[in-house]
């Protein structure tokens, strides 16, 4: 006795709801509402001929193909990311979840893919080179520039990043070696380098002096003493004949 296929499915119990294969042999169509819409549910499904085929899990983006060493997938985005926590960002690196991307923490940055120290002698600052070092003193760094701290009296050049024996004129205090010339105190060449020298603002033969025979206006109405470039006591133009003298205008006229 034959059974409408309907009925027997009735009789089994199973909700399938299903048609008959249309007059070109298409395949056989199965209602979503039986099978479920998630795909994960819907077991096997048929191909064009009616062939039962097997459920396919189809991985996508790195998922299935993987990430560079260099980066983490996301999975579930299915993108490669620089990092997803602060452990891929390494030592002093964090993680920005929402670029996904690595930053260094307050004082450090970014060298060679890693988080540097701004206080490190050997990427001060921003920089990721090295600072400067000389014989004569120890690098240093303030979290922004470097330095050098120099032995004994001598000083820091910033401009040249040594250790030099002046910076500028200032630091010269001699008035036989008043002028800053390369980090070296040297003789003055022009009255311009005895200005930072106190009671003798006058270069003589390279020496900065209170006067000068050329010039005795720091003296007022007294000589100058040409060995010495200082004033004296003795009023120009006071000594006559036969008389000791310091300075030739010392003497009356018509001597000297």
């Amino acid at each position: 006795m034959k059974m409408h296929s309907g009925i027997a499915a009735v009789a089994l119990g199973f909700a399938v709801a299903c048609s008959s294969p249309d007059a070109n042999n298409g395949p056989i169509v199965i209602d979503d509402d039986v099978r479920g819409n998630n795909p994960a549910d819907m077991g096997p499904t048929l191909d064009v001929n009616n062939q039962l085929t097997p459920d396919l899990q189809v991985d996508e983006g790195c998922q299935a193909e993987g990430c560079p060493d260099t980066q983490v997938c996301n999975m579930q985005t299915g993108i490669c990311v620089d990092c997803l926590t602060n452990a891929e960002c390494g030592s002093n690196g964090m993680c920005d979840t929402i670029s996904n991307k690595c930053f260094c923490a307050d004082g450090y940055h970014l060298c060679d893919n890693t988080c540097v120290s701004n206080d490190s002698v050997d990427s001060c600052g921003s920089s990721c080179a090295p600072c400067p070092t000389d014989p004569n003193g120890t690098a240093t760094c303030d979290g922004t520039s470097c330095g050098i701290d120099c032995d004994g009296e001598l000083l820091f050049d910033d401009v040249t990043q040594t250790c030099v024996g002046c910076v500028d004129n200032s630091d010269c205090g001699a008035p036989s070696a008043s002028t800053c010339d390369a980090g070296a105190c040297v003789a003055c060449a022009a009255n311009d380098d005895c200005a930072h020298i106190g009671g003798a603002p006058l270069c003589d033969a390279g020496v900065c002096v209170e006067c000068s025979p050329a010039d005795e206006s720091a003296c007022g109405d007294n000589s100058c003493d040409p060995a010495t470039g200082t004033c004296t006591t003795v009023p120009r133009g006071s000594v006559g004949e036969c008389r000791a003298c310091n300075a030739d205008s010392e003497c009356t006229t018509g001597y000297g």
